[in-house]
């Protein structure tokens, strides 16, 4: 069952467990509340006794791992999933896009294409947008060819159409689903995520794109797969050092590429064929345990 400290029915089925210890009980969750800063004393009790009440664990990822051994859980009763979504579709459609689409799509947004940076994901305070936009800005006066495209939608939409208004190297194309979500993103040269980073970080694999984001202590269990300077950058939370990595990354082709390439044999690890075996073994392992 999900180890959600906020779902009532769980305390029903943890009370049965916990007097009859039967049968087989597994959590499956983030090993931790990855906002710590959202926690209150009482739930970060709840969620480490009720933690150590289960017989099995299907931890997210390596991060999840890491956090649940640290509260005291036995790390051989721990599948590590490496949660993830079936992105064969993307890696197909990337494939499937033309030079000419890119071309055609570039000149209707007015887009000159060499150094163009991405968002990709809803448009919500935990992605930090304030800091995107200001960190855009600097960028583009140490890259002046630097463009933007931001793809998505959600509560903080206003914001974003000011923000490309007063800038026509910014654009805003709204939420974009499928093959034309490809399209768009394809324009890009490399993924900007100042803030929470999730399963969007297989977007950046899938695509080929690499992702730079900032360690600001709120990303989900999946910021485990960006390995730090091979397929993907972490900076620290400030924007000088944020601005001055995408400008050297912009600049350093070589090194871009070669980032690149390890995004896309990563997506190839991270995939949900290999997150659904990994569940199966898992299941197995707990029953004979």
């Amino acid at each position: 069952m999900p180890h959600e400290i906020g779902l009532l029915t769980n305390y029903r089925l943890l009370a049965g467990h916990i007097v009859r210890r039967k049968p087989t009980l597994a959590f499956w969750g983030h090993g931790a509340n990855f906002q710590n800063d959202r926690n209150g004393v009482l739930k970060k009790w709840l969620r480490e006794w009720s933690m150590k009440q289960a017989n099995w664990w299907f931890a997210y990822t390596s991060a999840s791992v890491k956090r649940l051994i640290e509260s005291g859980y036995p790390e051989a009763r721990i599948t590590c999933l490496n949660n993830a979504i079936d992105t064969g579709s993307i890696i197909g459609w990337a494939k499937s896009i033309s030079a000419e689409e890119k071309t055609e799509l570039r000149d209707q947004l007015s887009l000159l294409g060499s150094k163009i940076g991405i968002y990709i994901g809803s448009l919500h305070s935990d992605k930090r947008l304030e800091f995107l936009y200001a960190a855009s800005d600097e960028m583009r006066k140490k890259v002046p060819d630097f463009e933007l495209i931001i793809i998505g939608d959600g509560p903080m939409r206003d914001g974003v159409s000011a923000f490309v208004k007063a800038r026509p190297w910014a654009k805003w194309v709204g939420a974009k689903h499928g093959r034309e979500k490809v399209l768009y993103a394809s324009l890009g040269q490399i993924m900007l995520n100042p803030g929470m980073v999730g399963l969007g970080i297989l977007d950046s694999f899938a695509l080929g794109i690499p992702m730079v984001t900032t360690d600001c202590g709120i990303h989900s269990p999946e910021i485990a797969y960006l390995k730090n300077g091979r397929n993907g950058v972490i900076v620290p939370n400030n924007q000088e050092d944020y601005v001055q990595c995408v400008a050297d990354l912009l600049d350093d082709t070589l090194r871009l590429e070669r980032i690149k390439l390890n995004c896309l044999e990563d997506a190839q690890k991270y995939t949900l064929d290999n997150m659904v075996n990994n569940f199966c073994n898992g299941i197995l392992l707990a029953l004979n345990n």
